[in-house]
């Protein structure tokens, strides 16, 4: 390495980090959250290789600093889901350089991506949901709640993510075929049916609260006090404080809800090819994860209700 001239060029970190990011930007077409998730963990690298390591060149890292920053990352709070994901994050990092021949050694070429378990999703009962968007709220005013009540109707309705609900447009509302052109993960766009309820809710929304927001004529469906487009951390804050207010202990977040349409439909029979493309998920294993659900309630179901179920077994001794 020492005697190849490639080691003696200087590669800048904020320079290819900023190269990185508008790829995944404009040719991968990720999303902004999913940028800013990248952006993050790659800072951490480039803050470690700084300061722990007094490194300021890319092209001077080799496995051992790799090694000491996976060390050093894992130590400090953060979960081996966390751990994994810093790991795929890094893979994708050093392949776009290596493609662009800014590298041509990757250090991170060794180190794997652990296989975690799949964690099955948390969801809401039918009358959990019912208290949550029907809930009686007298313990204080809250203003536009029937906004409110709405994001958390669409997100149970729909299944959308909530980075596709807080991006709808006025624009992108049909009320005539009752749909919803909603631009998911990648840049891909799906159309999302809703009901003749929730569109007759939308309408009212518009007519009455939403104009009231609309001060500077902003396109989005959503808009928050200022007139602005609702942020995730606004809508998280909703969906707490509901939550809170109804008396609902559960751990009730804004993909929560996303996770119940799913399971809700699965439920009540729905084909899990239907499901998978109300969701946006571009491989079925994704969508899959919701049938371990109904796998155990099936398993509760059937303990509960065989007539043997219930029947003693006569000892042998």
């Amino acid at each position: 390495m020492e005697n190849d001239p490639h080691h003696n060029i200087s590669v800048n970190f904020e320079k290819a980090e900023f190269s990185f990011l508008q790829y995944i930007a404009v040719i991968k077409g990720l999303s902004h959250n999913t940028m800013m998730s990248y952006r993050q963990d790659i800072h951490h690298y480039i803050h470690f290789c700084q300061h722990n390591r007094g490194k300021t060149n890319l092209v001077t890292l080799d496995l051992e600093d790799v090694q000491e920053f996976l060390k050093f990352y894992s130590s400090t709070s953060h979960s081996s889901r966390s751990s994994a994901r810093m790991i795929a994050t890094m893979h994708t990092f050093y392949r776009f350089m290596m493609m662009e021949k800014i590298i041509i050694e990757n250090p991170w070429e060794k180190i794997k991506t652990p296989k975690l378990p799949k964690k099955i999703p948390d969801f809401l009962t039918i009358a959990e949901v019912s208290l949550l968007l029907n809930g009686d709220i007298q313990t204080r005013k809250i203003t536009f709640d029937d906004r409110n009540r709405l994001m958390i109707e669409l997100l149970y309705a729909t299944g959308m993510r909530v980075s596709e609900l807080l991006e709808i447009k006025l624009q992108d509302i049909n009320f005539v075929s009752r749909t919803i052109r909603v631009m998911g993960k990648g840049n891909k766009q799906r159309i999302v049916p809703i009901l003749e309820q929730t569109g007759a809710e939308i309408k009212n929304f518009i007519a009455t609260q939403r104009v009231v927001l609309d001060l500077e004529l902003c396109p989005y469906l959503f808009l928050n006090y200022n007139g602005k487009r609702m942020s995730r951390q606004g809508f998280w804050k909703i969906v707490k404080q509901r939550a809170k207010l109804l008396g609902l202990e559960k751990n009730i977040t804004p993909h929560i809800l996303r996770h119940t349409f799913a399971t809700h439909l699965l439920e009540n029979g729905a084909d899990l090819r239907i499901v998978q493309e109300l969701l946006g998920h571009e491989d079925i294993g994704t969508t899959q994860i919701y049938t371990h659900i109904n796998q155990q309630k099936l398993y509760a179901t059937y303990h509960q209700t065989h007539p043997h179920a219930h029947v003693d077994v006569e000892s042998e001794d």
